[in-house]
């Protein structure tokens, strides 16, 4: 069984962090599309501005690095769990409170696209324009079949919408790791 993976912050006291690193924006580089980045990647210099205080989580939500912000804690519980199909890129981030940097955390692109939708078992909104892309979801179904024993994906119907396997969410509650919350596909929305 799969999972939806959302990044949520439990407290109004962890982190956000706002703002697009120089490098990503210069590059213009994305990380969240399910596909590899084929040039080099220098060094991700991510400065946290003034509004970027509070607690560090595991997951730690910076929507203008287009990607994901995984602690070293977050990385080996995934590595544990057999998932190899992220690539990461170091970063380094400045800033946080009294100019404190941190270089624990990486930028981590999850490599796949999977097409699992059950159209049929959803209730979704296509996007009008893009008629293989959803707009909205109100309550989703996975076709269990076309994934297998994926671990971790990005769904190829909208790929901002990441899915893991059970293994995985059980593997992460365990260890503890923050910034996360799972959902029964049939209970996500956005």
């Amino acid at each position: 069984m799969h999972f939806i993976w959302t990044n949520w912050r439990k407290t109004e006291e962890e982190m956000v962090i706002h703002g697009v690193p120089v490098v990503i924006e210069q590059e213009d580089l994305s990380f969240d599309d399910g596909i590899r980045v084929l040039t080099a990647v220098p060094l991700i210099v991510i400065n946290a501005n003034e509004e970027s205080i509070g607690t560090l989580t595991d997951n730690l939500i910076a929507p203008g690095t287009r990607g994901l912000l995984f602690s070293s804690r977050l990385r080996q519980v995934l590595m544990g769990e057999g998932v190899d199909n992220i690539d990461y890129y170091p970063t380094k981030i400045i800033g946080l409170g009294s100019g404190i940097s941190n270089e624990d955390y990486q930028l981590a692109n999850i490599v796949g696209r999977i097409r699992c939708v059950d159209f049929a078992a959803s209730d979704i909104d296509m996007h009008p324009d893009f008629p293989d892309t959803i707009e909205f979801i109100n309550a989703l179904a996975l076709d269990e079949n076309r994934i297998e024993e994926s671990l971790m994906f990005r769904l190829a119907e909208h790929c901002q919408v990441i899915v893991v396997h059970e293994r995985v969410k059980a593997a992460c509650e365990r260890a503890g790791i923050t910034g996360i919350q799972f959902f029964q596909p049939s209970d996500f929305s956005f």
